[in-house]
């Protein structure tokens, strides 16, 4: 053998060593890193699953919250139709505003969070009211429902819609609110009253 062919082989041999090393390192590192991503993987799990108590004493979870909070804002699109606040106007013996329809006594959103977004599990809607302040008094940065993913604004949906099917049935907001907190099982202070 030459000496330029052993030369040659040395290099390739030396090379092959070379791609075999970084190999076994880019293995390494790889294994490595899918423990580690696995383990973080499992940490944040545990994290989400812990109870986390707000400062007004309220308990949430960051996984139950994930069901139906969207990971940011959504564009507005209407979602609560006009028959809701119709319902709501008529069981008040209120007159329906023919200009600026939009505004509404305050009192109709303490409504709202109290008949729609209290039906979700008991972790919703703080987390709703902490990622949506106030910037003003009785006036939100944006809506809630803005804030939900497909399947809590397809639960919000469902809400509405059983809630003005029970308006219609009744007289008063009274005995709408009667008759909703018993069929859903919230808690309202009717008793006080009767």
């Amino acid at each position: 053998m030459k000496q330029s062919e052993v030369k040659k082989t040395i290099e390739e041999k030396r090379l092959a060593a070379q791609v075999a090393k970084q190999s076994l390192i880019d293995s390494i590192l790889e294994q490595t890193e899918n423990l580690t991503q696995h383990q973080l993987t499992k940490r944040n799990k545990k994290k989400e699953d812990e109870i986390i108590e707000l400062l007004g004493g309220a308990k949430i979870s960051i996984s139950q919250i994930k069901l139906v909070i969207a990971n940011a804002i959504s564009r507005y699109a209407p979602i609560f139709p006009a028959i809701f606040y119709t319902e709501i106007y008529r069981l008040n013996g209120w007159t329906m505003p023919k200009e600026r329809f939009w505004e509404k006594p305050h009192k109709v959103a303490i409504w709202t969070n109290e008949i729609i977004y209290n039906r979700f599990s008991k972790d919703v809607l703080p987390a709703l009211q902490q990622l949506n302040p106030y910037i003003a008094v009785g006036v939100r940065a944006n809506y809630h429902h803005q804030w939900l993913n497909e399947i809590g604004k397809q639960q919000v949906e469902k809400f509405i819609a059983d809630a003005v099917s029970i308006m219609k049935t009744c007289n008063t907001w009274y005995e709408f609110r009667k008759a909703y907190a018993k069929r859903f099982g919230l808690s309202v202070q009717t008793e006080l009253w009767d």
